[in-house]
Order: structure tokens, then sequence, then C-alpha cells
């Protein structure tokens, strides 16, 4: 019993690597496509600046829809059942 808890946490965590790691290609991807579209008038640090606060602002939307998702009786459970598919069946 103790062996597969080990194993979900270890399964989890390397989850969550994936996951992190999927976000940073996304988010150079991102950055690189917005670089091309201003043209060159920014520098980098105005970009980071831009996705900085971009971050910040779509954190603050993500906890305030868990809220509300976390008080439909319908909408939460699917949501915490999705979220225990592996990465690996959801990506091509």
């Amino acid at each position: 019993m103790k062996k597969k808890k080990v194993q979900a946490v270890k399964d989890h965590i390397k989850h969550q690597q994936q996951v992190l790691q999927l976000l940073k290609d996304n988010t150079t991807s991102v950055k690189n496509k917005t670089k091309q579209q201003m043209g060159g008038h920014f520098k980098d640090e105005d970009v980071e600046a831009l996705f900085c606060v971009i971050s910040i602002i779509q954190l603050d939307w993500i906890n305030e829809a868990r809220d509300e998702w976390k008080k439909d009786e319908e909408v939460w459970p699917l949501i915490q059942k999705f979220q225990k598919i592996p990465i690996q069946t959801i990506l091509p």
C-alpha cells in the first residue's frame, strides 16, 4: 500500500514537471511570436514586463474561476477527475 502511494506521488510530480515544461515551451513560443509581431520596436525587457503583467492578471482570473468552479457540484468533480488523467494521454 505504501509503495503504491509513493509511486502515485512520483507519477504526480512527473506529470507536474511535464505540464511545467509544456507551459515554458508555449511561453517561449508566444514570446518569440509577440516580439516578431511588434516588429522589433520594443526591448526584450519591455516584452518580459508585458508577460509578467499578463501572468499576474491570468493568475487572478484562474483563482477566481477556480473559486466559482468549486461551488458548482457538477463541474468541480469533473475537473478533479480530469486532473488525474496523465498528460501523455492528452497530448499528441
